[in-house]
């Protein structure tokens, strides 16, 4: 299950300038929507990214948005579509509220995020739920594909034996 939010804070550069900052900040956000996912999903099936919403050509000031993206990996035995249910009830307040839990959590583990605050949260995209296969998993092509490749070195290999005899 995948989804984001931007997140705007007091001061943006204390939490993306430091990357234990950004790091504490980003495993209690990931503790509290655990917390909200529903009974079965722990902080460990959830990752967090923070990173600094692009301002073109504006300078840069303390506070700013940053977008917060997140993937809940749903356990077995847990509906995915129940997981992404419960997360896309979730309007800009209750997102504000798990927001600004999760900065007095990290505030505890990183000092500096004590003074930031979450001053609001809009660009809701509603969770959905995703399947990926590994990397070098494709079941269909790689089999076809082998057996291409054994076929043709065989095929040629067997005519030769059968003109021989």
């Amino acid at each position: 299950v995948r989804g984001l939010f931007t997140l705007s804070v007091s001061d943006a550069d204390a939490v993306i300038g430091n990357a234990a900052n950004k790091r504490a900040l980003e495993n209690a956000m990931a503790a509290q929507i655990a917390k909200s996912a529903g009974d079965d999903i722990k902080a460990e099936h959830v990752v967090v990214s923070l990173s600094r919403q692009s301002m073109g050509a504006q300078r840069r000031l303390a506070e700013g948005k940053l977008v917060v993206s997140y993937t809940i990996n749903v356990p077995a035995g847990t509906s995915a579509s129940d997981v992404v249910t419960i997360v896309n009830q979730k309007d800009s307040a209750a997102w504000k509220n798990l927001s600004t839990v999760a900065l007095i959590n990290a505030g505890k583990v990183a000092p500096a995020l004590k003074a930031v605050t979450a001053t609001g949260v809009d660009n809701i995209q509603k969770a959905a739920a995703v399947t990926k296969l590994a990397t070098n998993e494709n079941p269909v092509s790689g089999v076809s594909s082998a057996f291409a490749h054994i076929m043709s070195k065989a095929v040629p290999f067997a005519v030769l034996i059968f003109r021989v005899m």
